[in-house]
């Protein structure tokens, strides 16, 4: 029979790093049709191969993954009919790794799941050999990787998901060439690839360089310019390591989650009751299951006067004094505030909130409005590092 062709799937251990938790929380929020398919394909149900979802394949993440079966399957929602052209580029990108993508609508899956399962199974092969390496990254006998042919290399100079490093410590350069590398020189590509990345960070979150790379954004394949000195990456680097603060809700962040609130920050999401104790009860429909026990987004309850949102918990407690455009803050093209609320809505959490998590939303919404500050800040970074 014709060798398999070996899925190049790249397990840098800083990349996954870096989008692990938008995996996650991928994984805790899926589609009503997405938590179907999951339901009959997850525990080895299906020919019993392992199917992970929500998983990273380089920059990508793929809604199911078969390792064993080098297989992908997409579950497209009603936004992937604006989107063809961006799919497409997706799709071959994933499909140069060695993979093979199904793509399903979400009517198929909640209207004929059993024909989406059957579509599936047929593509998938025999068992792997037992001495083959399974792309999870379980170890075997064989010190070789085999290339899209099928045929054997030399080295086996991979990395793990955990980022031990195997046999041969090696570095791959940006044109995706191997190099050795000494313990001083891996420390100096790391700090490179750091402030790369923080750069990055920088320049993505930039108003003017969203409006002026929308396309490109939308397709996945943004470019990003390099300053001319170090300097500036540097200095780029820097209010990159601000956004990347900003967004991770486990930093404390000084002046906004932590001492003394800034003065613009200070009035912003205050609980507010209107007698008495406050209430954590959350109640007034912000999120309830759905089909597969997915959690679905309610309309809830938010009051605007002027600008500023109030959001309620109940009739009687609420987060006050909201700005509309920390508000409407999106993130991967959801609503940040709303969707952490539809989480927390109390026949869906099974609990009332904790104090402490009622302040967390607070801190949250002061997390996005120092963002939004930056704006300015960000926009004279971009036009900087493209001079």
């Amino acid at each position: 029979s014709l060798p398999r062709p070996y899925a190049q799937v790249y397990r840098d251990a800083s990349l996954w790093e870096k989008i692990k938790p938008l995996a996650r929380q991928m994984r805790r929020e899926p589609t009503e049709a997405e938590s179907i398919l999951w339901q009959a394909l997850r525990g080895r149900q299906l020919g019993s191969y392992k199917f992970r979802r929500q998983h990273p394949i380089d920059r990508f993440i793929v809604d199911f993954y078969c390792a064993e079966a080098h297989l992908v399957i997409e579950v497209d929602g009603e936004i992937h009919d604006y989107s063809a052209d961006e799919d497409a580029a997706r799709q071959e990108f994933i499909e140069s790794r060695g993979l093979r993508v199904l793509r399903f609508k979400n009517q198929q899956v909640q209207g004929d799941l059993p024909s989406v399962l059957t579509a599936i199974h047929a593509a998938l092969p025999p068992p792997l050999h037992a001495m083959e390496r399974g792309l999870g990254g379980e170890e075997n006998s064989l010190a070789t990787t085999r290339g899209l042919g099928g045929e054997e290399n030399s080295l086996a100079t991979t990395r793990r998901l955990g980022g031990e490093e195997n046999s041969l410590a090696t570095t791959r350069g940006l044109g995706g060439e191997n190099h050795p590398a000494s313990g001083v020189e891996k420390t100096t590509l790391d700090h490179q690839a750091e402030t790369l990345f923080y750069h990055t960070l920088a320049v993505l979150h930039s108003p003017a360089y969203r409006v002026e790379n929308a396309g490109a954004l939308r397709q996945d394949w943004p470019r990003v310019p390099l300053p001319k000195t170090r300097n500036a990456l540097e200095a780029s680097a820097a209010l990159g390591r601000q956004v990347a603060a900003l967004l991770d809700v486990e930093t404390p962040v000084p002046g906004v989650t932590q001492g003394d609130p800034r003065p613009e920050l200070r009035s912003i999401a205050m609980l507010t009751t209107s007698g008495g104790a406050p209430d954590f009860t959350i109640n007034v429909n912000w999120g309830y299951f759905g089909a597969g026990s997915a959690v679905m987004p309610g309309r809830g309850r938010a009051v605007e006067a002027d600008g500023l949102i109030d959001v309620y918990l109940n009739a009687s407690t609420y987060w006050k004094g909201i700005p509309l455009a920390v508000w409407e803050y999106t993130l991967g093209g959801y609503q940040v505030l709303k969707k952490w609320l539809s989480y927390r809505e109390t026949v869906v959490l099974g609990r009332p909130l904790k104090s402490e998590e009622a302040r967390e939303f607070m801190h949250i919404a002061r997390r996005i409005a120092a963002l939004l500050t930056l704006d300015t800040v960000l926009d004279g970074n971009f036009r900087a590092v493209t001079r």
